[in-house]
Formats: structure tokens, C-alpha cells, sequence
């Protein structure tokens, strides 16, 4: 017997649409199942399956946030990686359930989220948003996504003494056909995307931020091999280098470009390329990081960024706008809008950057 969809009347709410500045008072919107039927200024007659008066309330879209990861339970990535994965994934449930309830109906991971969650997700045995994930990203051996400390050398933090590092988040892969056979992996298991870091970051504790990652022969065989899939690349980059070389190189989604100069952005503008900063996470880590336990190698990297982050978001919007392709949300050079500002404890002042890794 076909089940039909329920059908849900929302009653007289302020309506945000996502494009004006202004609310719409007395709004009346029809939901069938999963689909908006009706959207009216009057009040909506016949049967529905349930009316919620929404009087005194604010309807919008579902918030997007394009830089998130849902498996980051602290600041400090090393211990993560030491977390068993039981841990992770009661922490990831609870993240994205808190998300839900801040308004994120769709969420992409840049590192850690895969198959299970989103899985989970699907067959609504979690209550989330929307997941589009990549898996595990793609680090070099001594790169910003491998986040041992300098002074360990312990064969007992390698899965069998074999170099074979369990990273969590993050699997270390080097040369061409290393990178090939991991990036094949991750699509393997229904990645949307492949992750990989192209520059040092806050979050690692033994590469510089300027440091240059992967060399142009590795990122092109994952640019290739990601394109033989239909799917696309994001990396990692804060230095103008790292992001002027990675959108040479056919990675389409940029992630931070936090020291971005005018001439890469003008670039980046005529390309396919989209940029994603990250600008509340940096703010919010530069005020309150250390005393959540942001190491302290990562706090003296995070500075770098700070006094650059706002003038970098300038160049890129300023570029966007002389490429002569419109406003910035729809020029080539588009902002992707990442808030990376939720959390996953609604009281819990420990918990407000979770899910918000260092950058």
C-alpha cells in the first residue's frame, strides 16, 4: 500500500527567503513531506497531518556550512588521533545533531566524516543535517594533517611498526602512486571529494605555516584521478603560493587562503576555483584557543593568520568584483560561505569550537 507524504501547514510566520533584507510577516507555507507545496500570504484551508503556528517565529532556509569537522572533539588534533573511534562517533552524533537545531540542514566535512555518518544519517538512526563528506584527507608524511610531535619516534604509535600511521581524520600518503592508491580509497568508500593539505597550518605541530605541501606531480595524479570519478579536489592552503600553485594544478575548492595576495585572487577569479575562508573559526580561536587547550606552537601559527585574515577576505571580494562577473556570491572567484562557528554543547564553554578544527 503506497504511503502518502505528511503534510505540515506552517501558520503565520516571519519568512526570511534568503534573497531580500526583509522578513514577509504572515506567512502560510504547505510542506508535503519533504517538498514545500504552497507558499501564501493567506491562511492555508483543508486537512493537514499537522499545523504548527509559528507566530512570533522566524521561517528560513536551512544554513549551509562548507568547512566543518564533525569527527575534531578538541583543539589539540594530536589527542584525536589517540581517541578510539567509538569516542568520535558518539561525539560526531552529538555535533550534528546540535547543528541541526542551529539551522544547518547541509554541512560538507573537509577531514574525517565517510560512509558511516552519513550513512547513519540516511537510515535516521542520527539526527543531522545533510552530510557530504571525504572521507579521511590526504596529508604528506610530516605535513600539516600528520599530527604527531616532533619528538615522537615511538614505533607503538604506528599501527603495526610498519610507518603505517593511524591518523584518524587524516591518512599519510606520498608519492604518486601512494596518493593515487589513497585517493582511490577514499572514493572507494563514497567520498564527494577529496581533502588534501597543500601548506602547513595552525593545527599541526611540526611543519611551518608557509611550508609548500605535496609536490605538483602528486596533486596532479589526485587532480586526475578525482576527475576520472567526476568529482573534484579541495586543499588545504594559507600561503599565496600554496593557493596560487594548487588552482594551477586543477584543485577547485580552496580552502582558508588566508594569506592570499591581489595577484592570486585576480587569478582565482578567472579560474573555476571557489575559496573558502574561515574567518569566525580564526577569530574565535584567537580570542579563547589557549585556554581551550590549543597547544601552544599552534597558538604562535594562529597569530600569523589573524593579522591577515580580514585583509585577505577583502582581496578576494575586491578581486571578485574586477573580474567584471557581477557580485562576489556570483563571480568565478565565489566566497563559499563556511561559518565554521557551531557547536556541540549548548552550554558547555569547552565545547564551543566543536567540530571547528584549527585551520
Amino acid at each position: 500500500m503506497r504511503v502518502l507524504p505528511i503534510l505540515t501547514i506552517i501558520e503565520n510566520a516571519a519568512c526570511f527567503d534568503g534573497f531580500g533584507d526583509q522578513l514577509t510577516e504572515g506567512t502560510h507555507v504547505a510542506v508535503e513531506g519533504d517538498r514545500i507545496r504552497e507558499v501564501s500570504d493567506r491562511p492555508i484551508t483543508g486537512a493537514a497531518d499537522r499545523r504548527i503556528d509559528a507566530t512570533g517565529l522566524t521561517l528560513m532556509p536551512g544554513m549551509i556550512d562548507a568547512h566543518v569537522h564533525v569527527y575534531a572533539a578538541e583543539l589539540n588534533l594530536t589527542r584525536v588521533s589517540r581517541r578510539p573511534w567509538t569516542y568520535l562517533a558518539h561525539y560526531a552524533a552529538t555535533f550534528l545533531r546540535h547543528m541541526l537545531r542551529c539551522g544547518y540542514t547541509t554541512v560538507r566535512d573537509t577531514g574525517g566524516g565517510d560512509y558511516g555518518l552519513a550513512a547513519a544519517l540516511r537510515d535516521g538512526l542520527l539526527e543531522g543535517p545533510t552530510l557530504y563528506y571525504g572521507n579521511q584527507l590526504l596529508s604528506q608524511l610530516g605535513g600539516h594533517a600528520d599530527w604527531r610531535p616532533p619528538e615522537e619516534d615511538d614505533p607503538a604509535c604506528t599501527l603495526c611498526g610498519c610507518g603505517a600511521i593511524d591518523q584518524k581524520m587524516a591518512i599519510i600518503a606520498d608519492g604518486v602512486d601512494g596518493v593515487i592508491r589513497a585517493a582511490r580509497e577514499q572514493l572507494r568508500r563514497g567520498a564527494h571529494h577529496i581533502k588534501i593539505v597543500a601548506s602547513g597550518g595552525v593545527a599541526s605541530p611540526s611543519d611551518p605555516l608557509e611550508a609548500i605541501q605535496y609536490s605538483p606531480a602528486e596533486i596532479t595524479a589526485i587532480v586526475e584521478e578525482c576527475a576520472r570519478h567526476g568529482k573534484y579536489v579541495a586543499a588545504h592552503c594559507h600561503p599565496d603560493a600554496a593557493v596560487r600553485r594548487a588552482v594551477e594544478l586543477g584543485v577547485r575548492s580552496i580552502e582558508h587562503a588566508t594569506l592570499i595576495e591581489p595577484d592570486t585572487a585576480r587569478m582565482v577569479a578567472k579560474s573555476d576555483a571557489y575559496l573558502v575562508p574561515t574567518m569566525a573559526v580564526i577569530f574565535a580561536l584567537d580570542q579563547d584557543g589557549a585556554a581551550l587547550g590549543l597547544p601552544p606552537a599552534s597558538v604562535a601559527k594562529l597569530r600569523q593568520i589573524t593579522r591577515r585574515a580580514v585583509a585577505s577576505l577583502q582581496i578576494m571580494m575586491t578581486r571578485a568584483v574586477e573580474s567584471d562577473s557581477g557580485p562576489t556570491c556570483s563571480a568565478p572567484i565565489t566566497i563559499a560561505r563556511a561559518s565554521s562557528s557551531g557547536s556541540a554543547g549548548k552550554s558547555s564553554r569547552t565545547r564551543r569550537f566543536s567540530g571547528r578544527s584549527p585551520p
